[in-house]
């Protein structure tokens, strides 16, 4: 129990908790005595490639092989921790810059010699890693961590397999800081369940009843204030954090219909998914858990993807979407007409729902080719039994033309705005 509580399970290193705790001991002992640390701190170029490409237990196998590698390397005065995911992080006590600028290029080196092979597949290893110094770069441990995450970005940015030691004197330090603070926020989120929802109704245009919900993410800050995803979710794809937020999303869905369904809206949620969600199954876990016990129907659910990330990976998206379809779950296509818009893919996937994107329904009334558009889609979806969703619907004018052009529902502030639960 007390070894689990200071250790990471997969890789024996030290857990976050344990690395913070030895690092406020580290600035104690600099303050006391005027020693100086070097912190490293790096995540594994193309991880995600190795999950995607040959799965979790090959990217567990090189998870292990790096911590492995750390264990061989590291003094026994200096601490490493996998701090979570493919993040890392080593304290050298009593270190110079010149020294952990050394030992970061031959950790490098090393892994770039040592390539992995899983499954007859060779993947080259390397890391972008950043460094950061003790007082030098902080004298409080949030201080220095974020100076160091900010180097770590800036390897990243010149080219990956990079060291860079931290610098105030940056040029690039505004725009890797944004990024970093982003993705503190957006942990913070995540951890104290500040990432919330309003849901936006869809009506069937004959009869104007509404049908579904559209589930929209919010950021909610500790003041209370509500951050629009546009401005963070960009953010969360740079850091690694999507799909995190997919499975949030997912699991906070399920639990609304489940634990609180007195305060759900009528009729089937949809869910936005990231184009992640389409390579990566840890958002299906809870999905397929909650239908096994019998407490979801999966006609409550719709997941929506855009049709870009639907034919990003095709084949494993394919999978993906056939394996839930056959448990009764469907899926909408997103922002239709906003990039290939080709119905070609679309004969092979899943797929029950179009939204046409608003950008062919914002001037429907007086844009011929917009209408020529709206109406082609609308045809050739009827003809493969998928329905058609407008989105962006603002006034009655638009939705009666829409409803003569055989959309079947539309989505828009004339429809609704998005608003939150009754109680939220």
């Amino acid at each position: 129990m007390i070894w689990l509580a200071n250790h990471d399970p997969l890789t024996g290193l030290y857990n976050r908790h344990r690395f913070q705790q030895e690092l406020e001991r580290q600035f104690i002992e600099a303050d006391r005595n005027s020693t100086r640390a070097a912190i490293l701190l790096f995540d594994l170029d193309h991880f995600k490639d190795i999950n995607d490409t040959s799965g979790h237990l090959a990217g567990d196998a090189l998870l292990r092989k790096i911590a492995q590698e750390l264990k061989n390397r590291v003094r026994k005065t200096d601490i490493a921790a996998r701090l979570g995911g493919d993040e890392f992080a080593i304290l050298m006590p009593s270190q110079t810059a010149e020294g952990a600028l050394a030992f970061a290029n031959l950790l490098n080196q090393r892994l770039t010699e040592q390539p992995l092979k899983i499954q007859q597949k060779i993947f080259r290893i390397s890391a972008s890693i950043g460094i950061a110094m003790i007082p030098e770069h902080g004298t409080v441990m949030d201080e220095v961590m974020a100076n160091a995450d900010l180097a770590m970005y800036q390897a990243k940015d010149r080219g990956r397999g990079r060291v860079h030691l931290f610098s105030y004197d940056d040029q690039s330090k505004q725009r890797i800081s944004e990024r970093t603070l982003w993705k503190q926020a957006i942990q913070e989120a995540l951890t104290a369940r500040r990432l919330v929802f309003h849901y936006q109704p869809i009506a069937v245009i004959k009869g104007r009843e509404i049908r579904f919900f559209e589930s929209l993410i919010r950021l909610k800050r500790i003041d209370g204030s509500l951050v629009a995803p546009a401005e963070f979710l960009e953010f969360a794809q740079l850091t690694g954090l999507i799909n995190e937020i997919d499975r949030y999303a997912v699991e906070a869905n399920i639990r609304l219909l489940t634990e609180f369904a007195e305060r759900a809206p009528a009729g089937a949620v949809h869910v936005n998914l990231s184009g992640s969600a389409l390579t990566n199954r840890d958002w299906t876990v809870a999905l397929k858990s909650a239908l096994k016990n019998n407490v979801l129907k999966p006609e409550q659910l719709i997941f929506e993807i855009t049709e870009t990330a639907a034919i990003a990976d095709f084949g494993t998206a394919k999978e993906i979407m056939e394996d839930l379809a056959t448990l009764g779950f469907r899926f909408a296509i997103d922002d239709f007409g906003a990039g290939f818009a080709s119905f070609s893919y679309l004969r092979h996937l899943p797929v029950k729902f179009v939204k046409i994107d608003k950008s062919y329904v914002t001037n429907l009334i007086d844009n011929p080719q917009d209408r020529a558009f709206v109406s082609a889609i609308t045809t050739l979806a009827h003809g493969n039994d998928i329905e058609v969703i407008a989105e962006g619907v603002e006034n009655e004018a638009t939705l009666v033309a829409l409803g003569e052009l055989g959309v079947d529902m539309a989505q828009g502030y004339f429809i609704g705005r998005p608003a939150p639960l009754a109680g939220d």
